[in-house]
């Protein structure tokens, strides 16, 4: 049974998150906003922008208090929904909350989100055949081969047989191409080169006007 009233809207999902933990409710609270959160987002309701710098900064430092299920996976869809649908409201947010004294954690923390909402948003897609890679770094890298250079650095665990197969079914569909009607090719738009030259400059500017600030990039925090 629910204890508390389902949030169907950000101003409510906002008093969930920020309610004391003192109260009784704080759990059931914290829990429902987590869990509607992201489907709110993605509605795009009409105070999205209006919400977009209070909730993102609760929820960059929101700590899991209760032991609660699913917690970093909630958080992580609720930011990631801000960062799709306000990708620039969320980027400039982010990029001056690292300007603080912040911990390294909520500093990656930000970096990853800033490059998921980016991949998220130009529509980049793994293949789920691939064989797994280190890092994000080596998945991009990945990526981007060709499929010949891939199969060349063993990249795709294709088992001999299988390939044959290929081999064959390429062939004969040669043979066919003149029968079978072509398919028009699956496409994705590009929603992130719109934002791109905005989010860029925001953090090649942080870069510049920080790169002399200790505080940020030296000692325990910045040093790594």
């Amino acid at each position: 049974l629910r204890h508390v009233s389902r949030p169907r809207t950000l101003r409510v999902c906002l008093a969930y998150l920020i309610t004391s933990d003192k109260d009784d409710l704080a759990y059931d609270k914290q829990h429902s906003a987590l869990m509607e959160l992201a489907t709110i987002v993605a509605s795009q309701p009409l105070d999205l922008l209006d919400f977009v710098s209070t909730l993102v900064r609760v929820l960059l430092f929101l700590e899991d208090k209760f032991d609660m299920d699913q917690f970093a996976e909630k958080r992580w869809d609720a930011l990631m929904a801000f960062g799709v649908h306000a990708p620039l409201e969320t980027c400039v947010l982010l990029v001056g909350e690292m300007r603080g004294n912040i911990s390294l954690g909520n500093r990656l923390d930000a970096l990853s989100i800033l490059g998921s909402v980016a991949r998220e948003l130009s529509g980049m897609r793994m293949d789920t055949h691939q064989k797994p890679v280190s890092n994000s770094c080596d998945q991009e890298v990945v990526t981007s081969c060709s499929t010949r250079l891939q199969r060349v650095l063993s990249l795709h665990a294709t088992p001999a047989g299988e390939e044959a197969k290929r081999v064959l079914s390429t062939q004969s569909s040669k043979t066919r191409r003149w029968r079978n009607p072509r398919t028009s090719p699956n496409t994705t738009a590009n929603r992130f080169g719109p934002v791109s030259v905005q989010i860029m400059y925001t953090l090649f500017a942080f870069l510049s006007q920080t790169r002399n600030e200790k505080a940020i990039w030296g000692g325990p925090i910045g040093e790594k």
